[in-house]
């Protein structure tokens, strides 16, 4: 694959350089993706195939899906990158789908990419974890590494390549991870989902690059996800779920939204931050925001305060959908919903929908967050009651402690 990566290296950029014509984006995992729609992927040629915008989708459970559409000259493919750069840290993401099974000719890959926001130029600053067998062009493999060089020190090569073939196992989650600093590069992949400080020691592949500020990228790169094809065109359809995506910071021991921030999913008084969280509302501050009825999935469900018990049904993943907004999603696909908005009606949790309903936006007030739905009402605990059971509601906007809220 490495002499496969040296022919690519000015074609890339053409496909990510064109999207802007026709940019459309998605708000996922804390960052706004700008989606390939229309724009060709990877090489010129036979196999050749654009992307399509409707081709990427976020499902119920958060999980977003990279997808081939179509077969032969009608088939269609998926790319997205970041707005925002990623430095120094860790990148981890989980792929779910018969990954060794694809078609050999299909390319799946997680990277970060400096020339997708003109940090220098093709060849440069590009770190690489992809699946392929490369249209049986590159030998016995499945997979391979690539780390290119920082800014002005482009060869035409990479700085370290690694071409191998990787049993999963039979299983269809896999978890990759990018270690970089200055100096170092580690790419890794585990079978199954593991935590984004997993050691390496675990992994079922990884390699690991000592270089310098030369052969190791130096900038703050976008991050892209792409699925498409070399060397022939696809037969059949392909969907390909990104369970997951982190950004940890050099230095930091959690997520964070953008490259520049060390921001712990803690979020009380800093920024709020993609992820699982729990509220604690300032009137009763030994409870949590609770999905009542022993952490029920039906529609409907009502909302309510209760003691803290670590539980799941006190875990809410929130997902931005814009600026300082967000949908949170309790025991999988159900999110908090104003259920229509009215002032008194009890917020409850329903099937994930990406409506108004269920668009919360948050305001910061010292080191809590005020949360307003799209009814222009905001989340509060009925009468700044503290029992086990009091019922949370939309309410007129008064900023009380009652509908403070501390997110850790």
């Amino acid at each position: 694959m490495k002499l496969i990566r040296q022919l690519l290296c000015s074609l890339v950029l053409i496909s990510v350089g064109s999207m802007a014509a026709s940019a459309q984006s998605v708000n996922w995992k804390g960052h706004t993706w700008t989606l390939n729609n229309g724009s060709p992927i990877g090489s010129s040629g036979p196999g050749q195939i654009s992307g399509s915008a409707s081709n990427i989708t976020v499902d119920g459970s958060g999980f977003l899906h990279l997808k081939i559409s179509g077969s032969g000259s009608s088939a269609k493919g998926s790319e997205m990158y970041s707005t925002d750069k990623l430095g120094f840290g860790s990148i981890y993401y989980v792929f779910q789908g018969a990954i060794t099974a694809m078609q050999p000719q299909v390319v799946l890959a997680g990277f970060t990419y400096g020339p997708a926001a003109g940090v220098g130029v093709d060849g440069e600053n590009e770190l690489d974890i992809e699946f392929s067998k490369w249209n049986n062009t590159a030998g016995n493999i499945n997979g391979d590494f690539a780390f290119y060089p920082s800014t002005g020190h482009r060869t035409g090569v990479s700085s370290f390549g690694d071409d191998f073939l990787i049993n999963l196992g039979g299983s269809n989650v896999n978890t990759c991870r990018i270690d970089w600093n200055s100096t170092k590069v580690t790419a890794s992949i585990w079978t199954g989902v593991v935590s984004p400080t997993a050691p390496t020691s675990t992994a079922l592949k990884t390699d690991t690059f000592n270089g310098n500020t030369s052969t190791i990228p130096q900038s703050p790169c976008p991050m892209l996800f792409n699925l498409w094809t070399f060397g022939a065109l696809p037969t059949q359809a392909l969907d390909i779920a990104v369970q997951d995506f982190q950004f940890i910071p050099q230095g930091s021991t959690s997520s964070s939204t953008s490259s520049s921030s060390t921001s712990s999913s803690s979020s009380s008084g800093g920024t709020l931050t993609a992820g699982v969280h729990t509220l604690t509302p300032q009137c009763a501050t030994g409870s949590r925001l609770d999905d009542s009825n022993g952490g029920g999935t039906a529609n409907g469900n009502p909302v309510q305060i209760w003691t803290a018990t670590g539980g799941s049904a006190q875990n809410w993943n929130f997902a931005s959908v814009g600026t300082n907004a967000w949908n949170a999603a309790v025991m999988g696909p159900y999110c908090l919903d104003d259920m229509g908005g009215a002032q008194g009606v009890q917020i409850a949790v329903w099937s994930c929908n990406g409506g108004n309903n269920q668009r919360w936006t948050s305001a910061a007030s010292g080191s809590n967050y005020t949360f307003k739905s799209g009814s222009g009402l905001c989340m509060d605990v009925n009468g700044a009651g503290s029992a086990n059971g009091t019922k949370v509601q939309n309410y007129v906007c008064n900023n009380s402690n009652a509908q403070l809220w501390a997110v850790h």
